[in-house]
């Protein structure tokens, strides 16, 4: 039973975020705010007006596939699936700045 639960919602997941008609459209409308907001937090940041050294989102696994699908990232290279994230999952933006270039820096993204 708990494979076929698995299954059923990492297909769920994969049409509503992924492949169904107008999944680009929806993650934006439910989830464009978080994006706003850390669009914004990174200019300030390499704007130099960050006041902050770090910053924690806490979200729920909706909010995760929300946000790998948003980002483009997190799709299965074999079938070009996402996959529902797993217990503990996370999403890691580490920035550093470049100091030989004025304004840059080296944005790494990590997920488990």
């Amino acid at each position: 039973m708990l494979s076929c639960r698995a299954h059923t919602d990492s297909y769920l997941c994969s049409y509503i975020w992924n492949t169904a008609e107008g999944s680009t459209e929806y993650t934006r409308l439910t989830y464009g705010v978080m994006f706003q907001e850390l669009a914004l937090n990174l200019k300030s940041l390499l704007a130099g007006s960050e006041p902050h050294k770090a910053r924690l989102y806490v979200g729920h696994d909706a909010s995760i596939i929300r946000l790998i699908s948003g980002l483009g990232v997190g799709k299965s290279a074999a079938d070009g699936r996402l996959r529902w994230p797993a217990l503990g999952s996370e999403v890691v933006f580490e920035v550093c700045p470049l100091a030989h270039i004025l304004l840059s820096a080296y944005l790494r993204l990590t997920r488990s």
